[in-house]
């Protein structure tokens, strides 16, 4: 029951807002007894809170194309 109750409190602060978090939890919760889920281990692990806006994917993007670039 505390993992349920400890992924619902995630969700209700909207921490999780993409299916590939939403995927990490629900592996990380199948995984755990309720005595070993640890609320920031969770958060780490599936990028609760984690945005990223579409300027800052252009952005890395873009850096890791130049670093390959001069790779070759």
């Amino acid at each position: 029951m505390l993992n349920w109750i400890t992924v619902l409190s995630v969700l209700m602060n909207l921490k999780m807002k993409t299916p590939a978090q939403l995927d990490a939890t629900y592996s990380i919760f199948g995984n755990a007894g309720p005595e070993d889920l640890k609320l920031n281990e969770l958060d780490k692990a599936c990028g609760a809170g984690v945005e990223v806006s579409p300027e800052d994917i252009e952005i890395t993007v873009e850096e890791i194309f130049e670093d390959n670039m001069k790779k070759y």
